[in-house]
């Protein structure tokens, strides 16, 4: 895998993107030496086409909120969510 710094990435992106789909290889973005992102290349079937096939994944009677209460695993959690949204 190869190295490039942000700045030297945004300098010479499109350089980067054929260099990244012709070899078929990843290429990590650093910042300050530091590993900030990856840039792959694209597989066809990886990404959803299709945002509405996503629809419904709570169910039929499913509701945002009602998700989000179910996820709470305990009463202080669920205390501390209602005056968050009694704030606003």
């Amino acid at each position: 895998m190869k190295t490039v710094s942000v700045y030297e990435l945004r300098d010479n992106l499109s350089y980067y993107l054929n260099l990244v789909s012709k070899n078929q290889t990843s290429l990590v973005v650093e910042k300050y030496n530091t590993p900030t992102a990856i840039l792959t290349p694209y597989v066809k079937g990886t990404v959803v086409d299709d945002p509405l096939s996503l629809k419904g994944f709570l169910g039929k009677k499913g509701s945002g909120i009602q998700y989000v209460n179910r996820i709470r695993r305990n009463k202080h959690e669920r205390d501390r969510v209602k005056k968050l949204l009694n704030r606003s």
